[in-house]
Formats: structure tokens, C-alpha cells, sequence
């Protein structure tokens, strides 16, 4: 399962960025971010209480551990709500970022995540790093440099597109990630709550903030044109 896990998320990790840009190749009507993220949560919380429903005998049992992990420990709930913050601005960050660079530039740069999670598990978990590990980071950070840079220089990036702009989405992305996942791990260690359990109470928090991020940036366009304007099978792939 370890290994399996593993190799789903090289996968995953290396076609995201491309398959995302590719659904951002404008093919008519341009498709909402805002609305894919949201969709994106809610297929993750469905998921989540499906896996929850089997794991109990009977839909009162899956009731009775929502009303106690969600609502009678809703103190420990209420500290989710920092990384679901971070976890819906970086998902709206991300496709910043794709709408800006290269797939392989936002790619790399993503990946300063890394970087971002050593500083955050020395800072917050009291981790120690050995001197190879810490010269992998430094070598990591010489690489995202080297691909930026020749990044600029090519064609590669999105007619009209902002690099500066797309790059600071993506480090930003990179960043909050690091953050979340760490302060994620040391409540996974402090709680007894299930990985689907945790990912239930986080959408109590960023699905409704991804609702407000739709209301305040895609409203108007939604009016007139509906939620799933521009939606092409990538689109789907990309949720």
C-alpha cells in the first residue's frame, strides 16, 4: 500500500501541471477555476463520508462519529481551519501559476514545496536533517533557479502570459503547502481521528471559503452562462 500510494502520487504529481495546462488551451469558452476547486472539494468530502459509510455498520453509526469528531470535539475542528485556508488559496494559486508559465516551469517551481516543509517540520515538529538531506534542498533550489531562468527565455509560457506573476502563484502555492502539511502531520499525531475523518472537517471549512472565493471573483459570469461553462473532458480529467 506504501509503495502503491507512492508511485499514484509520482503520477499524479507529474501530469497534473500538464494535464491542467492543457485544459487551460482555450477551446471556445474558457472554464472557472473557481468552479473546478470547488468541485474538486466536494468530489474529495463525497469520497471521504463514502469511504467513512463503509468503514461503520450502519449510516446512525457514521452519524453518531460525524457528531463527535465534527461537532463535540469542534474544538479540535476549529484548528483545521488554518490549513484549510492555506489549501484553498494554494489550489486557486496553482491554476495562477499554470495560467502564467510553462507546465514545467510551475512544475518545478511547485516543488519548492519540499523546501518548504523542511523549514516548517524544523520550526514546528522540532525536526533535525542530516547534512546530505540538507544539501538535496540547496540542490533543489539551484534547479528551480536554472529552470526559471530558462524558462524566461523560451516560448514556452502562455501568450500574454505574466511570468513574475505565474511564479509568485506557484512559490506562493509551494509555501502553504509545506505549512498545511506539516501542521496537518502534527494533528494526525496529537488526534485519533482517520485520514477521511480529518479530510471531512477540513471541507467544513473550505468548501464554504471556495464558495465565497466563486461569489466574489465568478458571479457574474455564472449568471449568464452557468457553472459548468467551458467544462471539456480535461477539465474533468483535471478534477
Amino acid at each position: 500500500l506504501k509503495w502503491g500510494s507512492l508511485a499514484l502520487l509520482v503520477v499524479q504529481n507529474s501530469s497534473v501541471f500538464v494535464v491542467t495546462r492543457y485544459s487551460r488551451v482555450a477551446r471556445g469558452r474558457m472554464y472557472l477555476a473557481s468552479v473546478v476547486v470547488l468541485i474538486v472539494e466536494l468530489f474529495k468530502l463525497f469520497i471521504c463520508l463514502g469511504i467513512l459509510a463503509m468503514q461503520s455498520h450502519s449510516l446512525c453509526e457514521l452519524g453518531d462519529a460525524l457528531h463527535k469528531q465534527v461537532w463535540l470535539q469542534r474544538s479540535e475542528t476549529l484548528q483545521l481551519a488554518v490549513p484549510a485556508i492555506c489549501y484553498t488559496v494554494q489550489n486557486n494559486l496553482i491554476f495562477l501559476a499554470i495560467s502564467n508559465l510553462s507546465p514545467a516551469a510551475a512544475q518545478v517551481l511547485y516543488q519548492m514545496k519540499t523546501l518548504s516543509t523542511a523549514f516548517f517540520c524544523v520550526v514546528l515538529l522540532q525536526r533535525s536533517f542530516k547534512p546530505s538531506q540538507w544539501a538535496s534542498f540547496v540542490l533543489l533550489t539551484a534547479g528551480v533557479l536554472l529552470v526559471q531562468q530558462q524558462d524566461g527565455k523560451s516560448a514556452s509560457a502562455p501568450t500574454g502570459a505574466h511570468p513574475g506573476l505565474g511564479a509568485a502563484a506557484a512559490l506562493g502555492a509551494a509555501a502553504l503547502s509545506g505549512f498545511a502539511g506539516v501542521y496537518l502531520e502534527r494533528m494526525f499525531t496529537a488526534g485519533s481521528a482517520s485520514l477521511w475523518m480529518r479530510n471531512v472537517q477540513l471541507c467544513v471549512f473550505t468548501i464554504p471559503l471556495q464558495l465565497l472565493a466563486v461569489g466574489q471573483s465568478d458571479a457574474h459570469a455564472i449568471r449568464r452562462h452557468g457553472w459548468l461553462q467551458g467544462f471539456h473532458a480535461s477539465t474533468w480529467l483535471v478534477v
